[in-house]
């Protein structure tokens, strides 16, 4: 099972459980997929070849050193023949397999934590286990048998079972200690042939399997002769046998298996920071992993033309250790000649528990949806009111300038009728033969957060109203595109949609809108009362117009908050500054265009006269009407705008490793309509 120079005309070729390790790895990082397919059909030869020696120690006449090369005289004097013999129809093969293999016989799992024998060079994989746990030896046959529940699994390998419990036909007496004829009785039994004959039963409570018969009686023992060198067994002895020896054949050679591929591991969480892609990685099996780590990108996956390549090696190689249920971050370097591929599979090389040269792997997806707000269309309804004069009455502080009076004309706009529309794309392939996509979306959920009015956003995707929430509820495609149709005024709230992966991470995607535009025409009387023996008055009227858009345009760094840029606001790209500024006292007054990130902001001074007496400067400031709100003569608010995509650096090497190698900014345009 485990010769590490298996191989050759004399054995039939690399089979051992090395060779299996071996076609284990290739067939997980072989590129050409024809090629791949002939490892993995290799691989489970192999492992069914190891499997075939578990069954094959299950065998009394193998483990107890009997020459059976012709099957004794009749089909019936071996046990292999016999087996063989029960399954040879069509017609036999249901009623045997329900017989004798529907219900399998398992082991104490507690057998593969032993480690190697002192001076075992060879067999040091706990695998061996399965055959030989070292448990048995020739004096304590009950290790082999539970005697409260036969079906119990026991602390003793396949062989030692076998050789423990029953005869075979050539087996010289005085060879093996046990079993033995005493505390045996005799009984009669119908042969398949139709006659009685006498054998030997083994009841329940003598420490080992219970067994009727355990063996036929020889003719020479019925009639005084001299006793037969072997034991005489029959098919209605190995019926017998086989209703103990197959289920647990089927038990153990499943265990194979098991232990073959029972390292686990997981890739909890793939993401860029500003400092760099990591990738993060969890022990899930319950013994120790230390050995290397390697990201192969699976292209086309799925398909017969899946080709896969080598991402990264994880720490340039260096060995890491983990403990069942660690995690480990690793720094993750992007090839300057990746292809992006969503799919992948991580593998791992190197010591599992007490086996040195394990192999573990994992697939598993980097997903990534894109919120791609595409539009985004509102109406405005107009709020218009002359506020009343605001006074503030002496005495005044020296050394301050303030606004003593002031009046205003002032126009708002209620931004209702709210249509946002957009894609959501994901980086997963598309099966050619079904058009379907890997689903990796779990949830979406609109929401207006913050400002005024909070609350859920009425939610539409492809085309059919789901509330506000979208929730996952079997394998259904991933929604591709979405809108938002909400009629409300949500003053200064913002729009969010937040979409959770299957694997829990999340994209919060603000949508661009507007919010409050507005325009005033007012007029005011400031005090510059820094020296209060020279009072001066200054009367200045001004006109404005302005407004806001809302977008995610201060998140740099944030993985999960896609990150805007301003393009153009009110028809002007942005940013602009067009500003200046007039001093009065310690006060500035800004005229001018200025558009930054988010807002837009134009001033005009009409007037701006400095008087030193009251009296005149509140005749020169009641004299300025009407105030006209928006004004004749500007500004005037467009309300118009564009955002831009902008991808950052570490985004850009996490896109080109598992979404697109030229990641495109795309623009959303914001309009809106006045009654």
């Amino acid at each position: 099972m485990q010769e590490p120079n298996q191989g050759g005309l004399d054995t039939g070729g690399f089979w051992s459980w090395r060779d299996a390790r071996r076609l284990y790895y290739q067939a997980l990082v072989e590129s050409n997929a024809n090629y791949r397919q002939v490892l993995w059909a290799d691989l489970f030869r192999a492992l069914g070849q190891i499997m075939h020696l578990v069954v094959d120690a299950s065998v009394p006449e193998h483990t107890r050193n009997d020459p059976h090369p012709f099957g004794g005289l009749t089909s019936t004097s071996s046990y292999e023949y016999w087996v063989s013999g029960q399954h040879a129809t069509p017609e036999s093969t249901a009623p045997f397999v329900a017989r004798f293999l529907s219900a399998p016989i398992g082991f104490d799992a507690g057998i593969l934590r032993l480690p190697a024998p002192s001076g075992e060079h060879i067999a040091r994989v706990p695998v061996a286990r399965l055959i030989d746990a070292d448990r048995y030896d020739g004096s304590n046959p009950g290790v082999t048998a539970n005697p409260a529940d036969p079906r119990a699994p026991v602390s003793a390998g396949i062989a030692e079972i076998a050789n423990a419990n029953f005869y075979s036909e050539n087996t010289f007496p005085g060879g093996y200690p046990s079993p033995t004829d005493q505390g045996l009785i005799r009984v009669n039994l119908d042969t398949p042939l139709g006659r009685v004959r006498r054998y030997l039963s083994r009841p329940a409570g003598l420490g080992l399997l219970p067994a009727n018969p355990l063996r036929a009686e020889c003719a020479s023992d019925a009639y005084g002769g001299e006793p037969t060198p072997y034991p005489c067994m029959d098919g209605v002895v190995w019926n017998q046998v086989a209703a103990h020896m197959l289920p647990r054949a089927v038990g153990y050679a499943s265990g194979v298996l098991d232990y073959f591929f029972r390292g686990a591991i997981s890739v909890t969480r793939v993401e860029w920071a500003p400092s760099g892609i990591t990738l993060r990685v969890r022990n899930d099996s319950d013994e120790d992993m230390e050995g290397t780590f390697e990201v192969f990108a699976r292209h086309q996956p799925g398909s017969a033309a899946e080709r896969r390549t080598r991402l990264a090696v994880l720490e340039d190689g260096a060995p890491i250790l983990l403990g069942p249920g660690e995690e480990w971050w690793f720094d993750l370097a992007v090839p300057s000649d990746v292809v992006p591929s969503a799919a992948h599979v991580l593998v791992f090389k190197g010591r599992l528990g007490l086996e040195e040269d394990a192999v573990v792997s994992q697939v598993f997806t980097v997903p990534y949806v894109e919120v791609r707000q595409t539009s985004y269309v509102a109406d405005l309804v107009p709020s218009c009111e002359r506020r009343p004069p605001f006074a503030v009455p002496p005495p005044y502080s020296s050394g301050v300038t303030l606004t003593v009076y002031s009046e205003s004309m002032r126009c708002e706009w209620r931004v209702v009728n709210h249509r946002v529309s957009g894609a959501l794309e994901t980086n997963t392939w598309t099966d050619p033969a079904t058009g379907r996509r890997e689903p990796i979306i779990d949830r979406i959920e609109a929401e207006w957060m913050g400002g005024d009015v909070q609350g859920p956003a009425p939610l539409t995707l492809d085309g059919i109203s789901v509330g506000s929430v979208w929730q996952r509820i079997g394998d259904e495609p991933d929604p591709a595109a979405f809108e938002v149709i909400d009629p409300a005024d949500r003053g200064r709230s913002y729009l969010f949609l937040t979409v959770t992966y299957v694997n829990g991470a999340q994209v919060v995607a603000h949508q661009a809108i507007f919010t409050s535009p507005g325009s005033s025409h007012g007029k005011q009387v400031v005090l510059d009362n820094r020296n209060p023996s020279s009072r001066q008055y200054l009367v200045v009227s001004t006109r404005s117009a302005s407004g806001l858009v809302a977008y995610n345009w201060d998140t740099t760094g944030q993985m999960p908050r896609p990150l805007f840029e301003p393009v153009s606001h009110g028809g002007v790209p942005a940013p602009t500054d067009q500003h200046m500024e007039r001093r009065f006292g310690s006060r500035t007054f800004r005229e001018g265009l200025t558009i930054s990130e988010e807002s837009y902001s134009d001033h005009a001074i009409d007037d701006f006269e400095v008087f030193g007496d009251w009296d005149a400067a509140f005749a020169r400031y009641s004299a300025i009407e009407p105030l006209v709100s928006p004004h004749p003569d500007g500004p005037v608010y467009l309300p118009v705008a564009e955002v831009r995509r902008a991808y950052q650096p570490m985004e850009r090497e996490f896109l080109r490793a598992f979404v697109t190698a030229d990641p495109q900014p795309y623009v959303v345009t914001l309009e809106a309509q006045s009654d």
